[in-house]
């Protein structure tokens, strides 16, 4: 995939309006932790995991988005 599919992916991204809460990296592998304000209609949490080859170029992208739930059982936030 590339710089150029990270470049293409964040800009259709765009469309989806949304606030970047957390970035980590480690090693191989990069974290974005964000809030999808309007997915489909609804607020949503995601984290979108990339793995890098030794020429930094991605090759793995795993997307994980969860709906943010009405109410909570706790105080915890999603974000």
């Amino acid at each position: 995939m590339g710089s150029d599919g990270i470049i293409a992916y964040i800009k259709q991204a765009d469309s989806v309006p949304c606030e970047v809460k957390r970035v980590a990296i480690d090693g191989d592998l990069a974290f974005i932790h964000v809030r999808y304000l309007n997915w489909a209609g609804k607020e949503t949490a995601g984290v979108d995991i990339f793995r890098f080859d030794g020429e930094g170029k991605i090759v793995r992208a795993l997307d994980v988005p969860q709906p943010v739930p009405a109410s909570s059982n706790n105080r915890n936030t999603m974000f």
